[in-house]
């Protein structure tokens, strides 16, 4: 009978001073009791990117049940919950995390496709300062958004 050796657990802090303990095999470090302190990432987005790590851990998983599992974990509205999607996708860039990047990419794509111009502004939250566009390039912008959602229309995007 051989003796396994035990489990390293990891502690991230948040910003908000919540840890979250999580085994050593998501997250490649030399140290056995770390605790690295998150200070830009808040408890519930370090919550939701720990819950991606989990799933996307699991070796019984198929990838076509995490395809499933992605859909149902960013399910709700990007026009409604845009700060979430940009804190988890900053959460996710932090820590290299390109899977949940990737994801939260096409989710945001998705959602832009078909949206003018100023429902996008809005919803970044963005001010005429931050959106200096020329009409030109307003215009640009607006002829590849119709692109986009003509081919969505057709199939062609998924």
């Amino acid at each position: 009978m051989t003796m396994e050796a035990p489990v390293k657990m990891i502690t991230l802090r948040s910003s908000d001073e919540r840890n979250f303990v999580i085994e050593e095999t998501l997250i490649t470090y030399e140290n056995e009791n770390i605790v690295i302190p998150l200070t830009t990432i808040a408890g519930s987005i370090l919550a939701k990117v720990i819950e991606y790590f989990n799933k996307h851990a699991e070796v019984a998983t198929s990838d076509e049940d995490k395809k499933i599992w992605d859909v149902q974990f960013l399910n709700f509205d990007f026009g409604t919950n845009t700060q979430m999607f940009l804190d988890v996708y900053q959460a996710a860039e932090f820590l290299n995390i390109k899977g949940l990047m990737d994801l939260i990419s096409n989710e945001m794509s998705k959602w832009m496709t078909g949206k003018q111009l100023e429902d996008i502004r809005q919803a970044f939250n963005l001010t005429d300062k931050e959106f200096q566009m020329t009409p030109e390039e307003q215009e640009e912008i607006s002829r590849r958004l119709e692109i986009l959602r003509r081919r969505r229309n057709v199939g062609a995007i998924e």
